[in-house]
């Protein structure tokens, strides 16, 4: 066995450049790493400091003896560890002979100072050099800025510069990847070697896999390891034991079966935009288990989750949790945070878990950001989640006439695998007649199933366990309930489920958004492309001359093809994805999709928008546009089709000169699953 050595300091900006989410990560002490024979090598970086730091480390492919300054894709990163605060954190990554490796070890945050010992062992002989200080990277500064201009965009306006176009175009290449569970290949591969080695421990102790990044103890559920804060308003002794199933149930299992999913009893946790979402998906089962990559090791103690993060700097966009199915229990000896009402049924409990894991902690599920259920859902679906806004022009045209076309938008929406949620969403006082009505106001229920009778459209709406219940017409208690109606809608009586029969005229009086879901559920296409908004290619909105400098991308559609849109901004700095601490997006964003050139010029930038009154609106040229808004991701679907000349997607902000990254991602479901893209996407050239 050989074994090598190495100690480093990070120290204030030059030295202390936080992970590769950040641009001044070449600041790090860098190691050179070479092996003398192909080999398998494990890597352990620890930390002694007072202050536990969320540490870390990054292995990359090398040239030379070269300090790594720039990430060439990713295939250049070999391997990289999670970012938590401990002591030490150790992988093994397999190292070709006489390549090159660079070893970066570093905290998540950039500015973070402590002293470090990497430490490397292998079979093979190793050598593990430091590489020598480089000039420091400065953080990237913008400058925006916001005057309009005189006059509204006019069709004879000057084409934009050549250098404005190809700035626009530099990071626009289309990557095009064929997902089914999303998972890439190195994804796959990471989770494959995972649940081995959780097997081989398994098989070696003869007992439950027991997870040593999420131990039984405090550590992993209050965030500084003692007790939980004061905003949660949870008490200390909350938890009195950590339980596997078989110890609070004689029939433990992950689901009840494989056509239903009961609700969810929420724990004292104020997690509840989080689980409101998981309710929304266990509104069909086939939904919610897909949420789970590996359920098949149920008898060993553990199962693999995963969640969604799009990461403009990364496109490995879902993180896969391991977790073993040690639940934290009360005084009473039963799971004390959320779990299923049916006793043994797991599935809701190992998913929170999993999440707080993802987090760092139970309690970071609430104190690390994220306060609706839209944003878990895009945890949970990967995106594939857009709202309906029925307080909007089109919301009022979908309730028109008794709202005939919103019902069948529901009824297209379960007949092709998604799930619907709804809420009355409100931002003054609730209305009275709300709560006399037993619904929560801001509260995110689930659409479970819907039909027409006898007595006309009813739906089956659900909260949380526990929540107040319908007590409108049709209500548990409602003498509407014949024998007949009770077998046709398959009633139960149980004011304590959270499940509720109502007409669909009180729904649509008492609801205002609603929300489609669906993950992918056979063979999609999602084609990635990532662009910045910098000097003249942040144009701003039509609204300004400059609007064509934005960077532009043609879709171009064969047939009638479903396609959803998602426009993502890169996180602020010193915001952590695994955290989804996110700042208030600080600039509105929005998407054109215009109608392209014709003939010859198909191919050519868009430069003039035929226009329609009230003059500045590119009414003629506009296939679709959703209004901007003031988010990190803007996401709608819509169905397009064939056209001879293509389509243009174009990325704005609503004013001029508002600077950053973003993430353009188009999904299609692939209609005969052969992998191979339905549509085509590529960047406009100058």
């Amino acid at each position: 066995m050989s074994q090598r050595s190495a100690r480093g300091a990070w120290r204030g900006p030059s030295s202390s450049g936080g992970c590769p989410k950040f641009e001044t990560w070449p600041n790090n002490p860098q190691f050179l790493l070479k092996s003398s024979a192909a080999t398998e090598v494990t890597i352990t970086l620890a930390y002694s400091g007072a202050e536990k730091l969320p540490i870390g480390f990054v292995v990359m492919l090398g040239e030379g003896s070269s300090r790594k300054t720039k990430l060439r894709g990713k295939d250049d990163i070999q391997q990289k560890t999670n970012w938590k605060r401990v002591t030490s954190v150790s992988s093994t990554v397999a190292l070709q002979p006489n390549q090159p490796y660079i070893v970066l070890p570093c905290t998540f945050d950039p500015g973070l100072e402590g002293e470090f010992e990497l430490t490397a062992a292998a079979d093979a002989a190793l050598e593990l050099t430091p590489l020598p200080d480089a000039p420091p990277v400065a953080p990237v500064s913008s400058s925006a800025a916001n005057a309009r201009p005189a006059a509204p965009v006019s069709g004879g306006a000057a084409a934009p510069t050549i250098r404005a176009a190809a700035a626009a175009a530099a990071d626009s290449e289309v990557k095009v990847v064929s997902e089914g569970q999303g998972l890439s290949e190195k994804q796959t591969r990471d989770l494959r070697a995972a649940v081995d080695a959780a097997v081989a421990q398994c098989s070696a102790s003869g007992r439950k896999y027991e997870d040593p990044d999420f131990p039984p103890t405090k550590a992993s559920l209050w965030i500084d390891g003692q007790n939980p804060g004061a905003a949660l308003g949870v008490g200390a002794d909350v938890v009195a034991s950590w339980r596997r199933p078989e110890e609070f149930s004689s029939e433990p299992r992950l689901f009840i079966n494989d056509w239903e999913v009961a609700g969810i009893v929420p724990g004292p946790l104020p997690d509840q935009w989080f689980l409101s979402a998981a309710n929304i998906l266990a509104g069909d089962v086939s939904v919610i288990q897909r949420a789970f990559v590996d359920a098949s090791h149920g008898a060993n103690g553990f199962y693999a989750v995963r969640f969604f993060v799009e990461d403009p700097s990364s496109d490995d966009d879902w993180a896969v949790v391991l977790v073993d199915d040690r639940l934290p229990c009360g005084a009473d000896g039963k799971p004390c945070f959320a779990r299923s009402p049916v006793e043994g049924v797991l599935w809701a409990s190992i998913l929170e878990k999993a999440f707080a894991k993802f987090r760092g902690s139970y309690e970071a599920i609430h104190a690390g950001g994220g306060a609706s259920a839209e944003e878990g859902l895009t945890f949970l679906t990967g995106g594939l989640a857009k709202e309906v806004d029925l307080t909007t022009a089109d919301g009022a045209a979908a309730l028109a006439g008794g709202g005939g076309a919103l019902w069948q938008q529901l009824m297209e929406a379960w007949g092709s695998g998604h799930v619907i949620g709804c809420r009355h969403k409100s931002e003054s006082a609730a209305p009275p007649e709300l709560q006399e009505k037993g619904l929560v106001a801001n509260a995110t229920y689930c659409v479970v199933v819907g039909g027409e009778t006898s007595q006309g459209k009813l739906v089956r709406v659900r909260g949380l366990v526990g929540w107040p219940e319908w007590n409108g017409a049709w209500n548990d208690e409602d003498p509407r309930w014949t024998n007949q109606m009770r077998q046709m809608m398959q009633y139960k009586k149980d004011s304590n489920d959270g499940m509720a029969w109502m007409g669909f005229d009180d729904f649509c009086a008492h609801f205002n958004a609603l929300y489609f879901c669906r993950m992918a559920d056979d063979r999609w296409t999602r084609m990635t492309a990532k662009g910045k908004w910098e000097g003249q290619t942040a144009g701003g909105c039509a609204d300004f001359v400059s609007w064509r400098h934005n960077a532009q991308w043609l879709l171009s559609i064969a047939k009638p093809t479903r396609l959803t849109f998602s426009l993502s901004l890169a996180l602020p700095p010193h915001a952590s994805a695994a955290s989804a601490a996110e700042k208030p997006a600080d600039k509105a964003i929005g998407l054109y999709l215009l109608r392209g050139n014709n003939g010859a010029d198909a191919l050519r930038r868009k430069l003039a928008l035929r226009l329609a009154p009230p003059v500045g609106t590119p009414a003629d040229d506009l296939a679709l546009a959703p209004p901007p808004r003031f988010t990190r991701r803007l996401t709608f679907e819509t169905t397009l089709e064939p056209s001879a000349e293509p389509y243009v997607v174009m990325p704005y902000t609503h004013q001029r000169g508002q600077e950053g990254e973003f993430t353009l991602v188009v999904r299609s479901d692939d209609t005969n699953d052969d992998g191979q893209a339905d549509f085509k996407m590529a960047p406009v050239r100058a």
